[in-house]
């Protein structure tokens, strides 16, 4: 029995050896038998994805040429023009009219009652308020600031305004900016204090100071709405510029004629006088100062030209 069983115990660890030798031989020869380059195959996919693409994009931008009208080789050549520009220094212009936003937001800001007292009796055009017009009188201060910020845009418009036409040359917009501003203090100085006398001396004095309270409320409105046409002046180019000056010079229009057709309204009941009598005043008082004016700095330029 027992050399049975060692015969038994035997035959069990040759197989096991051979088992052994057999997985050893194998995994030496998978690691000796040469290896698949995978980097190869990536490269391949990549090449031809690549010329894929490449061929795609190429296809498109055929395309393109031939549908787009602007690629067309047929086609003229479009030219895009450039200009010279010459350099100006406006660090000045900046500034002024920074100062005037400024002060429109201090004056808005400090006196924002009568600024909306201000709207609302100019949108009112029978002026039948009559306790809102007394608080616009009373508050002199606000008034007169008003006043003294329309003449430093109305000015400065009216010097832009000669600029563009070719008045002002460089260097001298700074010149027609305070001789304008100073014709106009000039001439509302001296219509106050005509009106003023007219109204005292003929008993009309309540008539003659609504008359001036209409004429300095369009004022301000107009001082107020010039602002932003007197930014695009500044800066922008002769077009633009050209379209802003045409707006502005309609809304100075319609802000005269307002100003008349409420002066005539307001006035027509209290005094005793006719349309003809009216018109013949707005020519006379009105229009042909401005027009002797016009005519004195076109004969100045041409005398220092």
């Amino acid at each position: 029995m027992k050399p049975f069983c060692f015969l038994i115990m035997l035959f069990w660890c040759l197989t096991i050896h051979a088992q052994v030798m057999d997985s050893s031989q194998r995994n030496i020869a998978d690691s000796l038998a040469p290896k698949v380059d995978s980097s190869k195959g990536l490269l391949d996919s990549v090449h031809y994805i690549g010329i894929d693409s490449a061929k795609k994009v190429k296809d498109t931008l055929q395309t393109l040429t031939v549908v787009n009208k602007l690629t067309k080789k047929k086609n003229p050549q479009l030219e895009l023009p450039q200009y010279l520009r010459k350099w100006q220094n406006t660090d000045a212009v900046f500034y002024l009219i920074a100062a005037l936003l400024l002060i429109f937001g201090i004056l808005k800001t400090a006196f924002s009652k009568y600024t909306s007292i201000m709207f609302s009796v100019f949108f009112n055009t029978s002026l039948r308020q009559s306790q809102l017009i007394d608080q616009l009188q009373q508050n002199k201060l606000a008034s007169l600031l008003f006043n003294i910020f329309f003449l430093f845009v109305t000015g400065f418009y009216f010097a832009l305004l000669f600029e563009y036409i070719g008045w002002a040359g460089s260097g001298q917009l700074w010149i027609f900016f305070i001789s304008s501003t100073g014709i106009l203090a000039l001439v509302y100085l001296v219509k106050f204090l005509v009106l003023s006398f007219a109204g005292w001396i003929t008993g009309y004095e309540e008539e003659a100071g609504i008359y001036i309270f209409n004429i300095f409320l369009i004022n301000k409105i107009w001082g107020i709405s010039l602002l932003p046409f007197v930014v695009i002046m500044a800066f922008a180019e002769k077009k633009i510029t050209a379209i802003a000056l045409l707006v502005s010079l309609i809304v100075i229009g319609l802000l005269l004629l307002m100003r008349f057709v409420r002066s005539y309204g307001l006035l027509q009941h209290r005094l005793s006088f006719k349309l003809f009598h009216f018109l013949l005043y707005v020519f006379s008082l009105e229009v042909l100062p401005v027009m002797l004016i016009y005519k004195s700095i076109v004969i100045f330029l041409k005398v220092n030209s």
